[in-house]
């Protein structure tokens, strides 16, 4: 993936799913257009395809969307907001499906399903659970609340 010579990270993004984003800022940024021209040629010497592109010169902004290996990737170049004279890079990209599990975020499974069925309940669990539902296990007698009160 090309990035521009002199770029330095500048923000790095929780990751969404398979997406990966990344901002970039160039300070004293050359012009736009010499920016466009290197991204273009570089994606066609690296065998990426620009799927579709949009240049806003009054802005200085400019967005491309391109893939490889039909993993989709975004770039966008447009002035920092603290200093108008930079350019931000911003590069979001799909990683690919075969990666070195070294560099992705523990991962963890849970047994959601498990083989056979569940344990039986414990007494002291049968306890709490009918301590949590006002039931004893014994019967009470007169009105449980189910019918109307026979008041003499």
């Amino acid at each position: 993936m090309p990035i521009f010579p002199g770029a330095e990270v500048i923000h790095v993004h929780k990751p969404r799913g398979a997406m990966r984003e990344i901002q970039f800022e160039i300070k004293n940024a050359p012009a736009l257009n010499d920016m466009i021209e290197y991204y273009k040629d570089n994606f066609k010497k690296n065998e990426f395809r620009i799927t579709s592109s949009l240049t806003l010169p009054a802005r200085r902004t400019w967005s491309c969307d391109f893939n490889k290996d039909g993993r989709p990737a975004t770039v966008k170049l447009y002035p920092s907001d603290k200093d108008k004279s930079s350019i931000v890079i911003d590069l979001i990209y799909e990683i690919p499906g075969k990666v070195d599990e070294a560099l992705l975020e523990p991962r963890e499974d849970f047994d959601a399903i498990g083989p056979g069925s569940p344990a039986p309940k414990t007494q002291t669990e049968q306890g709490k659970e009918e301590s949590k539902h006002g039931t004893t296990g014994r019967k009470s007698r007169g009105n449980n609340g189910s019918g109307p009160r026979n008041r003499t």
